[in-house]
Order: C-alpha cells, then structure tokens, then sequence
C-alpha cells in the first residue's frame, strides 16, 4: 500500500500544476507572482498546494492555513508561516512576536491603526529580508478564513 508521500502523478491537475510551476521559475528569475487556488471542497486544492511547495527548491518556503476558529488572531496564519516567537533569537521575529502580544492584549478590537501598521511594516521587513537571500514562496491556505489583519498584509505583500 502506497503512502501519500508517494502518490503520483497529481490526478486531474496537471495544468494547474504546470502554472504554477511556471509561476515558481518566473520567481527563480527574479520577478514576482502570485496565484490563488480557488474550488469546491474535497476537489484537490490541498494536495496541488502541497506539491507545489515540495516542488519549490532553491526556495524559502513559508506556509500556514487559516482557520476558523482562530479568526480572532490578527496576523495569526503570517506569524504562523514566518515561524514569529519571542524566543527568537533573530531582533525582527522577536519584535513581531512582542507586538502581536500586545495586540493580543486589546482583546477582541484587535489592534489599533498604529499598531497594526507596526506588525505589518515588520512582518514585511521579514520577507523582504529573505526575498534579499534568494525566492521566497509564501503559502496560505483556506485564506477564506483569514483575520482582517491577514488580509491586508496579503494585500500588501502581493503588491
């Protein structure tokens, strides 16, 4: 009995998978891109997510999943995938993690205006930092239930 490890090929989303292979090399090359998966439920967008991440060598790869019951979490899926904790000996990660914190204090309001532009300047000077070192492939599923914070960091990093 084969394991999901081995399954192959990805039945009935070659051309989605060639998309985003194309997408990844055009990323190699220095230009950036982005792609969102969209579709009913239980029709492949996991496993094509999933290998599309195996598939980006030479990449840092970040990924996380939103979900709904964490959708009171401002930044929650970013600080998941950029690997955020106040133990973190890189001063950016730390300094993202403290600021969620107080975030986190403000209860359900979430952060303020000038808070939440500080958590989203860092977490951009996160990427952009790593972009610097090589590609970078952020990945977020199920971003139907992302937080407003979320979104908009999204936003900013797609721009």
């Amino acid at each position: 009995m084969e394991s999901e490890e081995t399954w192959s090929p990805l039945l009935g989303r070659s051309a989605e998978l060639s998309v985003l292979m194309r997408l990844l090399q055009r990323v190699r090359s220095g230009a950036p891109a982005s792609a969102f998966v969209e579709g009913e439920p239980g029709i492949g967008k996991t496993r094509l997510f999933d290998e599309t991440l195996k598939r980006a060598s030479g990449f840092s790869v970040f990924s996380a999943h939103c979900e709904e019951l964490l959708r009171d979490r401002p930044f929650g899926p970013l600080a998941e995938a950029l690997r955020i904790d106040y133990r973190s000996k890189d001063p950016v990660r730390s300094e993202v993690a403290a600021l969620l914190l107080a975030a986190d204090d403000r209860g359900p309001a979430g952060p303020g205006p000038e808070l939440r532009f500080r958590i989203l300047d860092a977490l951009l000077t996160l990427l952009e930092r790593s972009a610097g070192e090589g590609p970078v492939l952020l990945g977020v599923e199920d971003i139907h239930w992302a937080d407003d914070s979320t979104l908009l960091a999204l936003e900013r990093i797609i721009r």
